[in-house]
């Protein structure tokens, strides 16, 4: 896989949300984006039917009553299973970083009380059909009130350890820092100190 096509550079941009409910995903249709990774933070809450989530090789079904979680620069894919209901949020690093610290990430997954979902879900439907007239102050209100709300049902978890992950992490913050110039695979193996073929199979290593 190439890298260009692994990274979603268009969900990092800055102060980026991406906040949408999906209450028939086969209805509409719902078209998921390939096996993928960006450094914003990204959430897949389940209120009916199930899921199939998988991120950095690992594969798990989560139905209604529980919740995926994508870290920076996790790899992940996720696909219904038959149908489901859900709410997709994608959200911006500057949202969440000051949440977590140099030994902390969050769980990826949630299966949080019955008391913790009861406010999950009425904290997303009190801001639903308002959230796009927000102002910054208000969005960032949302995102720590629903980021306190998941952590009472165990958000936090100590960093994995993960050398194919701050690998992908260095590469694509050298991108970013770059964009325009000559990031085609030759140049970036010889930058970074390595053949093209070793460069390549770390990124299916990260896949």
């Amino acid at each position: 896989m190439k890298q260009e096509e692994l990274y979603e550079q268009s969900a990092d941009a800055p102060d980026y949300i991406y906040f949408q409910e999906f209450p028939d995903m086969d209805a509409v249709k719902y078209r998921f984006a390939g096996l993928h990774v960006h450094q914003s933070l990204e959430v897949l809450i389940v209120y009916k039917g199930r899921m199939r989530c998988m991120v950095n090789n690992h594969t798990e079904e989560i139905g209604a009553g529980e919740v995926f979680i994508v870290n920076s620069y996790d790899t992940h894919h996720y696909e219904y299973i038959g149908n489901a209901a859900t709410y997709i949020l994608v959200i911006s690093k500057e949202y969440f970083t000051h949440i977590l610290n140099a030994e902390t990430e969050f769980n990826n997954f949630l299966r949080p009380s019955k008391a913790v979902w009861e406010d999950l879900m009425r904290h997303l439907a009190n801001a639903y059909g308002r959230f796009g007239s927000y102002n910054v102050l208000q969005k960032s209100g949302f995102i720590n009130s629903l980021m306190g709300i998941l952590y009472e049902g165990g958000l936090l978890r100590k960093k994995a350890k993960n050398a194919n992950k701050e690998f992908f992490i260095k590469v694509s913050d050298y991108i970013s820092e770059h964009y325009g110039e000559d990031l085609r695979l030759p140049t970036l193996a010889k930058i970074f100190g390595y053949s093209e073929n070793y460069f390549s199979a770390l990124f299916n290593k990260t896949a």
